[in-house]
């Protein structure tokens, strides 16, 4: 296997052997760069919590000093050799970005290589970069070296490109000609907030790696507090939250496959059908109205009943229950039996505001929840710092994690309910081989054919469950239907059920007695649009769009033990030894087939000529975001967001002019084509009747995000760009350069840089970089990331 310890080694042997025959050559660049944000407000991958809307702001972001230090050399058997080396400090940049790191462009040793000739090879063996393509601020040929994306496109190619260990083989046929071989080290791209911290406060963040990373919307953080929310109901469901009947309480989630989270999300005042909530409470007003109220663990639908025995009632107040004070605890009883010592509640929908209850709409149920927890139960408590809920439910356009799986059961709550995550990297090691010939025509044309058999430099994500202490593999099982058990209360006391744990009777309709597994395994593909059905008694709070037919989410080892918070024999004891799931991100490289070329001429006109020039490139087996919105919709989030293998078709056509004094002109445009493109329109109808969008398609991996409704890509991706240059001085010692990028949707990204000579040895820059245009496009996003950077270099030999 190729790896670069033994091309150093050979590097190494190479120099020792070759007694350099002449004095070392040094050069020495040093440099500071100081650059400032003009715009204020939150930057994507900032945020804090899911509130904080504010961010850094205007200010200096970024205040780096480089040293590179150049070494050249002949050796005495012939040959010559180049070091360089980059010493980097950023005193304002976040944890890794300050200093020096491996693989990137602030990689201490940037360039060691050999040059030797091989009889008509000329062989260049060391690390170094590799320019084949030719196109104003994109890749499409130039894929030998990786990029470091880290300050997005704002890099000039030289800097941005990662110098990569290669054996780069080249050789000139006689014609004119040329054939390049290289055998390189595999390496990703550099790109900021793609690993396990997410590089919060990294002011280049795109948002499609914040959905993965991110501390506030990354699914690495998201996913662990939706557990979290998971066991809180779970906890709730232990203390007589739920009612699987008028006169049965349940120990757990499992049993709830009728119950999906729009179902109780979406049921709001109890003025309407089918009815709000009603937490009935004991205590007195004041108590109450400060929130240190006791519940008296459960919640009504409309028209539901439950009753109490006075011993209970005595446990919840803390007061002694008696004939004689019952009623300043239990005005809101509709019958008290002094036999037999019990007050029975019935709520009948009204919206009650006295000290014995309050009605909550389910989506304030679910945010206090998820927000606080439970009263004697907040180790899960979200406390908004991550991007649940939110304070208002809205299915139809989701922007928080519970509105994109309105769909999922409270069965799949319990397989999640004890859910963590970690990000993992597994790169392919093996070396990229490519492959050019260069040529011209009898007519003055110049062309190349490029082959690269190689690890897309785009890292991508595999997501997947596995067993936490094992790490086996978990399969995924779909089924729709109910399970067995009654769910029926254990007798526990609810000692510690709490403010947001009183939950609603709720309708059970498949819901099987017995002890076996019942229900129909099913696929994605057979998942129902529909689950919203009107031919339900009207008795209960979830009769009206019962979903007696949703699908729930298990997993299960190669055992066929099942994954969740409990047994699935609904026995109601922990299932500690199968609670142990995690949602792996695992970062990849894939392995493509690259075919591409390059062509330019130049056309003769009245003034100066005009050069028309061109690059394509085939990929074969690029991964690509494919999101499926109805998996994402009953909670099975690795099903959902997946990466798939697609053909792409690259291509750039520019044409290139000098006009007036000087003035380099040139304009191109560019298409990024998906040839095996996923768009699949679907309306799913949840619970309570409500339409959700749940499509199949191809995402847009620069800009998915869930405050776009994970937004759908392109099938052709259209770029319009336009670049100009002129020296200036009366020596042409300063230069300018702008260069102006359009992309389809709207996103924007111009590009302003001066570089000046005040003398042989020290120049000046400057750089303006200024994004604008849709906040949901590439270059849009970065609105308020537009920054100024001056700098200063001084060389020295």
């Amino acid at each position: 296997m190729f790896k670069k310890k033994y091309l150093g080694l050979a590097i190494a042997a190479t120099l020792a052997a070759g007694a350099a025959q002449a004095a070392l050559e040094t050069s020495v660049t040093l440099k500071n760069e100081t650059a400032y944000m003009l715009k204020d407000g939150i930057r994507t991958g900032e945020a804090t919590s899911q509130s904080d809307t504010t961010g850094e702001g205007k200010g200096v972001y970024k205040f780096e000093n480089t040293a590179k230090i150049f070494l050249n050399d002949e050796l005495e058997s012939g040959g010559s050799w180049h070091g360089e080396l980059n010493i980097v400090r950023d005193s304002k940049a976040i944890n890794d970005y300050q200093g020096h790191e491996t693989n990137t462009q602030r990689d201490w040793l940037r360039e060691l290589y050999v040059d030797k000739t091989f009889g008509d090879w000329d062989v260049r063996l060391g690390k170094q970069q590799v320019v084949w393509g030719t196109a104003d601020g994109i890749k499409l040929l130039d894929m030998i070296n990786p990029t470091d994306w880290s300050e997005f496109n704002q890099n000039t190619p030289a800097d941005a490109r990662i110098p990569v260990w290669m054996v780069n083989a080249e050789k000139y046929l006689d014609n004119g000609g040329n054939i390049q071989v290289i055998l390189s080290q595999a390496e990703a791209n550099k790109i900021a907030g793609l690993n396990a911290s997410g590089d919060q406060g990294h002011p280049f963040v795109m948002k499609g790696v914040d959905s993965i990373t991110g501390k506030v919307n990354g699914f690495l953080n998201v996913a662990p507090a939706l557990a979290g929310v998971a066991s809180t109901f779970d906890f709730a469901a232990q203390y007589k939250g739920f009612a699987t009947s008028d006169s049965t309480q349940s120990n757990g989630l499992a049993a709830f496959t009728s119950m999906t989270v729009d179902g109780f999300a979406s049921n709001t005042d109890a003025a309407s059908s089918p009815g709000g909530y009603f937490v009935l409470y004991a205590g007195t007003s004041a108590a109450l109205a400060a929130g240190t109220g006791s519940p008296l663990g459960t919640m009504l639908g409309k028209g539901q009943s439950r009753t109490f025995s006075y011993a209970e009632l005595s446990t919840a107040t803390g007061v002694t229950i008696t004939d004689a004070n019952v009623a300043t605890y239990t005005t809101l009883a509709a019958s008290r039996d002094t036999t037999n010592d019990e007050v029975t509640y019935t709520y009948d929908g009204t919206n009650i505001t006295n000290s014995n209850g309050f009605v909550f709409a389910g989506s304030e149920l679910l945010y206090g929840m998820s927000e606080n927890g439970a009263t004697g139960y907040t180790t899960y408590a979200n406390g908004g710092a991550t991007n649940l809920v939110n304070s208002t439910w809205n299915v139809t356009t989701p922007d928080a994690a519970f509105e994109y799986m309105p769909m999922a059961t409270f069965a799949t709550f319990n397989t999640l309910s004890k859910l963590t995550t970690t990000y993992i990297k597994d790169h392919d090691e093996k070396p990229n081989l490519a492959f050019r010939f260069n040529d011209s025509s009898v007519g003055g044309v110049n062309f190349s054919f490029n082959y690269a058999y190689r690890s897309d430099s785009n890292p991508y994500i595999d997501l997947f469950y596995r067993d936490r202490d094992s790490k086996e593999r978990l399969s995924t099982v779909y089924v729709q239907g109910g399970y067995s058990g009654s769910g029926a209360f254990d007798g526990t006391t609810p000692t510690n059920a709490g403010y947001y744990t009183g939950l609603p009777v709720i309708q059970t309709s498949g819901v099987n007695s017995g002890t076996a597994l019942v229900g129909t395994e099913v696929t994605a593909a057979s998942i129902p649009s529909n689950i919203y059905s009107s031919n339900v008694s009207s008795a209960s709070a979830y009769s009206n769009g019962a979903a007696t037919n949703a699908v729930t989410v298990l997993l299960k080892d190669g055992s066929g033990n099942f994954y969740g918070a409990k047994k699935w024999d609904y026995s109601g004891s922990a299932n500690s030894s199968y609670d142990q799931v995690e949602l792996v991100f695992e970062e990849k490289l894939n392995r493509t087939h690259n075919i591409g070329g390059s062509f330019d001429f130049a056309v003769e006109t009245a003034d100066n000529p005009v050069v028309v020039r061109g690059e394509w490139l085939y990929t074969k087996d690029e991964m690509m975001p494919v999101v499926d919105k109805r998996v994402l919709a009953i909670g099975d989030l690795a099903g959902a967001l997946k990466m798939e293998k697609a053909d792409t078709f690259k291509y750039v056509i520019g044409a290139d002019v000098t006009v007036a004094t000087d003035l380099f002109l040139s304009g191109q445009f560019i298409q990024f084509r998906n040839l095996d493109y996923v768009d699949t329109p679907r309306t799913c109808v949840t619970q309570m009747n409500n339409s959700i969008d749940c499509s199949k398609y191809t995402a847009d991996m620069a800009t998915l995000s869930m405050s776009n409704q994970l937004q759908k890509g392109e099938e052709n991706k259209n770029f319009y760009s336009m670049y100009l240059s002129k020296p200036f001085g009366e020596s042409g010692e300063g230069r300018w350069n702008n260069i102006f990028i359009y992309e389809e949707g709207g996103g924007k990204w111009n590009r302003f840089d001066v570089e000046y000579g005040i003398n042989d040895q020290l120049i000046g820059t400057f750089e303006y970089n200024k994004y604008f245009g849709d906040e949901n496009t590439m270059f849009g996003q970065f609105e308020n990331a537009s920054n100024v950077q001056v700098g200063l270099k001084y060389l020295f030999e």
